[in-house]
């Protein structure tokens, strides 16, 4: 929408005579549409992560908890399995962490984060688990902005649309502990 009004402004300058006009508003419509290519590739990488397709998942994950470390400070503890899955589960898994940690993050203001992925008969299991300030998890469905807060929701669609399960555990001032089961077709990988 900002780059179409500042392309409108850009036409009105040349049908009005002012080419000086008409270039600062193409120049504005170039940074514009610079930031969001720029904008498009950060979430590229952050839905899918170089380290993720090369390295696998326990990786990007280790990847993940020194960003997350360096950016709040938290303590961030990884005990992710080391064995590859299909290109689809590691995604799932990836963003379903990314997006918890995420929310950690930004509302939780906790000291440590641990991230636990396993892997037992045919399902990857997952926790993501903070100290942070917590919440009531019921309150949080119930608000009336809640389309503002799609993260969650969002992470569990995923995941049930995956065939998997996902539990919140929380409580003001308990952290949070959310617990996440993935089935993984055509069996473990070796």
């Amino acid at each position: 929408a900002r780059a179409r009004s500042i392309v409108r402004r850009a036409r009105a300058g040349l049908a009005a005579g002012e080419p000086a006009r008409a270039e600062r508003a193409l120049g504005r419509a170039r940074d514009t549409l610079g930031d969001a290519l720029e904008r498009t590739r950060r979430l590229m990488f952050e839905l899918r992560p170089p380290s993720l397709t090369e390295r696998g998942l326990r990786a990007a994950l280790l990847d993940l908890a020194t960003e997350t470390g360096a950016a709040t400070g938290a303590d961030v503890d990884v005990d992710v399995v080391d064995a590859r899955f299909s290109e689809h589960v590691e995604g799932l898994v990836y963003r379903t962490v990314r997006e918890l940690v995420a929310n950690a993050r930004k509302h939780a203001r906790a000291s440590r984060i641990a991230i636990e992925i396993g892997a037992r008969e045919q399902t990857l299991y997952g926790i993501v688990h903070d100290d942070g300030v917590g919440f009531d998890p019921e309150s949080v469905r119930e608000r009336p902005d809640r389309h503002l807060h799609l993260g969650l929701d969002a992470v569990e669609e995923r995941v049930v649309l995956a065939g998997g399960s996902l539990e919140i555990e929380s409580a003001p001032m308990h952290g949070a502990r959310v617990r996440f089961a993935i089935p993984l077709t055509g069996g473990l990988p070796a």
